[in-house]
């Protein structure tokens, strides 16, 4: 899977228990979604936490989520928020 993002649009890494706790909504259908990246995940990756930059929150195009980086390359991702 490829996915362009700005190394700037990376905020953190995290780790799944910390990611899941700011969790404030847990339908179905994400529930679904999240378990499937998370099942992704595999020994040496790395989960981070992501955020478009302010402009495009600005032009009413902003996201944000979650990524899981392999070698410095995506893997998988979802998105959490958008505008």
């Amino acid at each position: 899977m490829r996915m362009l993002y700005d190394i700037r649009d990376l905020e953190s890494e995290i780790t799944f228990e910390e990611a899941e706790a700011t969790l404030t909504f847990k339908h179905d259908d994400f529930t679904q979604k999240w378990n499937e990246f998370k099942n992704n995940f595999q020994e040496g990756d790395k989960l981070y936490k992501f955020s478009t930059s302010d402009w495009t929150w600005q032009q009413l195009m902003g996201r944000a989520g979650y990524l899981i980086l392999r070698k410095h390359e995506v893997v998988s991702y979802i998105v959490t928020l958008l505008n």
